[in-house]
């Protein structure tokens, strides 16, 4: 992998994760491709736009995340969620 290949990967990975944080469905939306699919700790799956609106409801934040590069190629590795009004 190129060095501006590495770069590009992490700067959106960077980006996303900015995103995520501010809640930013804007971004997020442009950043998922259509077909984005989320696949939670429990085995449920959440569609793109169901994946956005737990934004939009504000029922969770997200804290930080965590990229890697394995075998497979770049994945997300860690997600750290809080609910709004947790004691931390």
């Amino acid at each position: 992998m190129s060095s501006d290949t590495r770069a590009e990967i992490l700067g959106l990975g960077a980006r996303w994760t900015e995103a995520e944080q501010r809640a930013d469905t804007v971004a997020l939306d442009q950043l998922a491709a259509d077909r984005f699919r989320l696949v939670g700790p429990f085995g449920f799956v959440l569609d793109k736009a169901q994946w956005l609106a737990r934004y939009v409801t504000g029922g969770l934040t997200t804290s930080s995340l965590v990229w890697d590069r394995g075998a497979q190629g770049w994945r997300l590795a860690s997600v750290q969620l809080s609910p709004i009004g947790a004691a931390g």
